[in-house]
């Protein structure tokens, strides 16, 4: 009995056992690898799309501008303007200069 048991134990029996379990070892680790990157891809993509969501840069993709003075600070209200100021508003494909012929603020237009 012991010395089937020492046979068992010998490491010309042992290694094709150990390479056999070394083999299925590295396939669940390539298997949990690929679904990490996969989930971690999935995420980034997630992020990333509604990161361009809030992006001023799409914004400007959906028709608007963004109006800015000489020191290119962003206009938010006509309380920022004056006659003949000169501007230039920021659009998709590039910008262009304007200057201010009148201010109307909101609920005085005509």
């Amino acid at each position: 009995t012991l010395q089937m048991r020492l046979q068992a134990q010998a490491p010309g029996r042992q290694l094709p056992v150990m390479r056999t379990r070394n083999g299925n070892a590295l396939a669940r680790l390539r298997r949990a690898l690929d679904h990490h990157l996969a989930n971690t891809r999935a995420r980034t993509e997630l992020l990333a799309r509604a990161l361009h969501a809030v992006s001023p840069l799409a914004t400007l993709e959906r028709g608007y501008a963004l109006l800015l003075d000489d020191q290119e600070n962003v206009i938010r209200s006509v309380d920022e303007l004056h006659v003949g100021q000169s501007v230039h508003a920021r659009l998709r494909d590039g910008q262009c200069a304007l200057q201010v012929n009148s201010i109307e603020p909101r609920g005085e237009a005509s």
